[in-house]
Parts: C-alpha cells; structure tokens; sequence
C-alpha cells in the first residue's frame, strides 16, 4: 500500500478548513504516519524544496501544525534494539523534521521506547509524570491514562469538592 504524502497532506487541510468554516477557529494538528516517502526524499532535501516542503509551507499558512511519525523498520532490525537507520532512512527523518519545523509542529519516529500512545500524549499536551508512588486524581480530571509501571497507590478526589474527604485506593 501506498499514499502520495502531499496529497494526504492537501486533503487534511481541506478538512480542517471545512471544519474552521463549520465550528469557528481552532488548532489545526495533522498527525501524519508515514515511512518518509523515501523515493524523494534525498532529492528534495537537497534541493532545498519540493512538493512536500511546499505543502508544509501552505499548512503553515493557514496555521495547521504537522506532526510526523515516522513508522520503520530501523529500530526493528538491531536484535540489541539500537537504532541504525539506512541513508534513506535519515533522508526521511530529515525530510519530515523540516517538514515539522516548517509548521511548528515536531517530528517523532516510533520506537521500541516511544510508543503510539507516548507520541499522541505529547502533540495534544496530555500527561504529565508522576511518582508511581503517589497519584492524585481531582474532580478536574476527566480522564486518566497509566502508561509505564504500575501505580503503588491512588488518592481520589471525591465529585463533591475538596471539602470532603479524599479516598485512597
């Protein structure tokens, strides 16, 4: 399988367009997973410029942020789980953090030690770190996502206020 990253890129901002005209102003972050294309991208860096370097430039334009997730197989060769990236693999990466910077977004590349779900946290600003051994959850909290070691203990914060008495798990 196969996508034309321009394209895909061009359509993401049509949409968030239609959705600025429909809902008012907002942010615009386009989450883009891809290989780094890596038939062009060694060409393109070198050039300075490309179709894909001038679609960033456009959804910067219009305030949309550009996320790459760089999805390959690098990290997986190794068995001692180094990372060793081909040359078109570092094109890519190159390639899709000036794409990011072009946009004020950044670049990531799927790991053994970054997941997905690390990755989302971070572009949206979710999270924060926290001692496994002491969590709180207030009434502001609306969801809570652990990800990493088991948490020891819990305080919760009860629906009625910080005046009541919180509860520890």
């Amino acid at each position: 399988f196969s996508a034309d990253i321009g394209e895909s890129m061009d359509w993401a901002m049509a949409r968030i367009a239609a959705a600025r005209k429909q809902y008012g102003p907002g942010l615009g972050k386009l989450i883009v997973l891809t290989n780094g294309d890596p038939r062009d991208n060694a060409r393109e860096m070198e050039r300075g410029n490309g179709p894909l370097t001038t679609m960033a430039k456009r959804l910067a334009e219009q305030g949309i942020e550009v996320y790459p997730l760089l999805i390959d197989a690098a990290f997986v060769r190794s068995s001692d789980g180094q990372f060793r990236p081909s040359a078109d693999e570092v094109a890519a990466e190159q390639l899709m953090r000036s794409i990011a910077s072009l946009t004020g977004g950044k670049a990531y590349r799927l790991t053994r030690q970054r997941g997905f779900a690390d990755i989302l946290m971070d572009v949206f600003g979710l999270g924060m770190q926290v001692r496994i051994d002491d969590l709180r959850v207030g009434r502001y909290d609306w969801a809570i996502v652990a990800v990493g070691e088991t948490v020891k203990s819990a305080t919760v914060e009860p629906a009625g206020g910080a005046d009541r008495t919180p509860r520890a798990l």
